[in-house]
């Protein structure tokens, strides 16, 4: 196992044969030691008080407890004497993320058992609005010592009071192809990218930082489909928690289901690759992005399939020239088709195109399946044409 940084986000992965089978996030929620965090001429309630959260391992415990309980998707929590353990939950009230830092403290000789101040308020309006926390324990030099609870807004996924923004003015910027396809295929090494598009790595981090990940604006990316579900590519931009999330919707953007997740917490692939060529030559749509090439180029980072036909890179590189790439295309076609080892195989299961990938969506197994119900709808959405 070795520990890399994605130089985009910030996140550090921990990766086994290129399966990132871990996670320890160095962004504005961090897990930090508390020597770090604490400050020593406090107390533990004084520090509580200013933290918003209960000092203690078993506030800490109480939290995920109540979060397990309202998802039936409790996970180990486990911490040792010096880490801090951090929260992320969602409020209705805001309609944003409140992050909660609880402090273990177990020689300090305070009693903070109780649950942060106000969280009990937010707790009931999750109850009450069928919000959701998912569990996710972290590592933390091969130990694992914090807890994140991430809200998940089921109704409309909390973007109802989010900037979003219609992306289609930024297709035509030169950078945005490079920029796009290092920061969500390539993060660990953009350079055939930036060679292809001849532009400099630099360069598209700003872009990144100024138009693609702007706290005040987030593009969003729409793209039709035959029977009028559609697929919208979302840049969600919360400070310190930037992702890419992939939804399938309804027609007039009803009922949103994950079908991918880019970011710090990854549920992929979304698409086999019948599927993505299926939906990038759709030009039907009386909205979004119509031509074939775009289409392919935005969906493909939700794809993964071992199953490639021969035609695959010819296809990627074609839809990579006609977006700007100059002579090293193909080059950079492979190697975004090149299978890393957590791709997985699709196979139809009662006529449904279902996958094997561990932190797929589609996967009924996995620990991200989507329900029975959507996993039908939205392999009917996206079946290919006979």
């Amino acid at each position: 196992m070795n520990l890399g940084i994605n130089p985009w986000t910030g996140n550090r992965y921990a990766f086994a044969g290129g399966n990132p089978i871990g996670l320890v996030e160095n962004d504005g929620h961090t897990p930090v030691r508390a020597d770090h965090e604490i400050n020593q001429e406090e107390s533990a309630a004084e520090q509580a008080d200013e933290a918003g959260v209960a000092g203690s391992e078993q506030g800490a415990q109480d939290a995920a407890d109540l979060a397990g309980k309202l998802t039936g998707m409790r996970r180990p929590y486990l911490a040792d004497k010096s880490s801090t353990s951090v929260g992320k939950v969602w409020s209705s009230a805001t309609n944003k993320y409140k992050i909660k830092l609880a402090v273990a403290q177990p020689d300090a000789g305070e009693e903070a058992y109780s649950l942060p101040a106000g969280w009990e308020e937010v707790i009931r309006k999750v109850e009450t609005t069928h919000q959701a926390f998912r569990l996710t324990p972290l590592g933390l030099s091969g130990r694992a010592a914090t807890w994140h609870s991430m809200g998940v807004k089921i109704a409309g996924f909390g973007y109802e009071q989010d900037p979003l923004t219609d992306g289609m003015t930024l297709l035509g910027d030169q950078l945005f192809w490079p920029t796009y396809l290092s920061s969500q295929m390539t993060p660990e090494d953009d350079s055939l990218t930036t060679r292809a598009f001849g532009v400099d790595s630099e360069q598209c981090y700003q872009y990144y930082s100024a138009r693609l990940t702007d706290s005040d604006a987030w593009p969003v990316f729409r793209l039709g489909l035959r029977d009028r579900h559609e697929i919208n590519v979302v840049f969600c931009n919360i400070p310190g928690e930037h992702s890419c999330d992939f939804l399938i919707c309804r027609p007039g953007g009803e009922h949103p289901v994950r079908l991918t997740i880019l970011g710090g917490h990854e549920f992929r692939p979304g698409l086999s690759w019948p599927e993505l060529v299926t939906a990038a030559q759709f030009t039907g749509a009386p909205y979004g992005v119509t031509d074939p090439e775009g289409r392919l180029l935005l969906l493909l980072p939700a794809f993964g399939d071992q199953d490639l036909p021969p035609e695959a890179t010819e296809v990627v590189t074609a839809a990579l020239v006609r977006r700007g790439a100059g002579p090293g295309a193909e080059e950079l076609a492979a190697h975004l088709l090149r299978k890393p080892a957590w791709w997985p195989h699709w196979r139809a299961d009662s006529g449904i195109s279902v996958s094997d990938g561990r932190y797929s969506t589609r996967n009924p197994a996995g620990p991200a399946a989507l329900s029975a119900d959507d996993l039908t709808e939205v392999s009917t959405a996206l079946a290919p044409t006979a």
